[in-house]
């Protein structure tokens, strides 16, 4: 974590690491996606709890308890569950989010932590663009796919055959935003080998367009999970450079799954009294 001033002055990098290992929180809300990719987040539809051996997904008022095992393939994380394990998803998490995807890698369930209806919490639309982008036959790794996080096996990748190292990427809203969620490198549920297989990013410059604004130096863990990072501030327009790569184990192909931007109010509405409104 670092400490930068200017524009970030007195803030600091919040950026999540943990180990493939260690698993999703214990539970999360499931929220309800709405049309053009936002959540409900005042609308609950249920929860999701991870307890060792024990899978309990109660949705819409109804509770299931299924035997579960969590396995980690080629560095993606699939849960299998149910009468000898005839369901498998796959898992995106963070300690704050989760993304449950079941095959052939479709969105099934997303889900928030410590989220009450009090929050106020948005996923901002982005427009993307980058210096490059890979195409390979009819297949194009555009930025447009940085946004797409209802499926798998549509990351952005670099073009040149080369690592990316240079590459600038640039996102642009038409609302505040203070917080990027990201999900690095090749993410298929089909094929996890991808994932190793292809380079990934491991070190970021953030620029805001103000020219006298400072880069915020970001590390990313080698991982498949979601890794978040913390603004500190309200912005419409962010640079990303990419500064250092994973090199992958077989192309020199830099992927990103995706980049969201969030919107969360800091001081969410409390009632007259100062006490949550609920109570």
């Amino acid at each position: 974590m670092k400490k930068i001033w200017g524009f970030f002055a007195s803030f600091f990098l919040l950026v999540f690491i943990f180990s493939q290992s260690r698993g999703p929180e214990e539970r999360y809300t499931l929220v309800e996606r709405l049309p053009g990719d936002q959540l409900a987040a005042t609308s609950g539809i249920g929860t999701i709890s991870f307890e060792k051996s024990r899978l309990t997904l109660e949705l819409r008022d109804k509770t299931r308890v299924f035997p579960s095992k969590q396995c980690v393939t080629s560095g993606l994380s699939y849960l299998e569950f149910g009468p000898n394990k005839a369901n498998t998803w796959l898992l995106l998490y963070s300690p704050g989010y989760i993304l449950i995807y079941e095959q052939p890698g479709r969105l099934l369930h997303q889900g928030l932590r410590e989220f009450t209806p009090q929050d106020s919490f948005q996923l901002v639309k982005l427009k993307y663009t980058a210096t490059s982008f890979l195409t390979e036959n009819d297949t194009r790794y555009a930025a447009e796919n940085l946004g797409v996080y209802l499926q798998t096996d549509k990351p952005w990748a670099n073009a040149g055959g080369k690592y990316a190292v240079g590459e600038i990427i640039t996102l642009t809203a038409e609302h505040d935003f203070n917080k990027l969620i990201i999900s690095n490198g090749f993410i298929s549920f089909s094929k996890p080998e991808l994932f190793l297989k292809n380079s990934r990013v491991k070190s970021m410059a953030i620029y805001r367009t103000d020219p006298e604004s400072k880069p915020l130096d970001v590390t990313l863990a080698d991982t498949s999970q979601l890794q978040e990072i913390d603004l500190g501030t309200e912005v419409r327009q962010l640079k990303i450079k990419i500064t250092g790569v994973y090199k992958g184990s077989r192309y020199k192909d830099t992927c990103i799954n995706f980049i969201l931007a969030e919107y969360r109010d800091p001081e969410p509405y409390l009632g007259p009294q100062g006490m949550d409104v609920e109570q």
